[in-house]
């Protein structure tokens, strides 16, 4: 979805008035200048941005909100049939850490993809271990 933004410009030969004319980085042939196909391509790519980090994690919190009784109650790891849907999210962790999942989720994301917010290697490189020094500290509490 990030490489939708990204676009390269030329100027010999495809200059259009006083403009350059733009394509593509992960598609080449697709016109950045006036095109519909590019304007749904960014579209998609921008709620693909914000469905995914925020989303996801947000519609499985919410669907452990809903269970946590049964998960705190459960008797064995999986917790019964009725939690068969959610079990990979719990079944790891004590009942009292039942959202320790989605934390984890979540640090997975801040170590993967949030990276790209950064455009300097050690921009990355400082937001990665402040990610990974926090994550020590949270796990061994």
């Amino acid at each position: 979805a990030c490489e939708s933004f990204e676009a390269n410009s030329f100027k010999d030969g495809d200059y259009v008035g006083k403009r350059y004319e733009r394509y593509m980085v992960a598609d080449g042939e697709i016109s950045c200048n006036d095109n519909p196909l590019y304007d749904i391509i960014l579209v998609y790519s921008s709620l693909m941005l914000v469905v995914y980090p925020i989303g996801i994690p947000l519609m499985l919190s919410l669907l452990l909100w809903r269970s946590r009784h049964q998960i705190e109650n459960r008797v064995n790891p999986t917790g019964g049939p009725k939690l068969n849907h959610i079990e990979f999210l719990f079944s790891h962790y004590d009942p009292q850490y039942w959202m320790f999942g989605i934390v984890d989720m979540l640090r997975r994301l801040a170590m993967t993809s949030s990276l790209v917010l950064f455009y300097h290697t050690d921009e990355q490189l400082m937001f990665g271990l402040i990610v990974a020094m926090a994550s020590m500290v949270f796990y061994k509490e």
